[in-house]
């Protein structure tokens, strides 16, 4: 998982960008530039994936060989309103959807 390698490297005091800047960097900037609709930030009717993560402890421990390992410092992630990881926990729910064609 690339993003924890980018808010340490790039965000926060003193570094390139603030940590609102960096958030939307890769949030809703993609979004809008993919044209992707009701994505990317998080609105009424909008279908918002939330993170919430401690930065001081959020580190990438991924690889190469092991790419899905989930980084320290993150408490939990929300996809499609449904809880992914919970108090640092995968729950193994499935809830992601590809978006192909119509950018839903």
């Amino acid at each position: 998982m690339w993003t924890p390698r980018f808010i340490k490297e790039y965000t926060g005091e003193g570094k390139n960008l603030t940590l609102e800047a960096g958030r939307a960097k890769i949030t809703g900037f993609p979004s809008k530039r993919l044209g992707l609709k009701r994505r990317g930030l998080i609105k009424n009717s909008y279908k918002a994936d939330i993170v919430i993560f401690s930065f001081d402890d959020f580190n990438d421990k991924s690889n190469f060989l092991e790419p899905g390992i989930y980084p320290d410092g993150l408490k939990y992630v929300l996809v499609n309103r449904e809880i992914i990881i919970n108090n640092f926990k995968g729950t193994r729910k499935l809830a992601g959807k590809v978006l192909k064609n119509k950018f839903e």
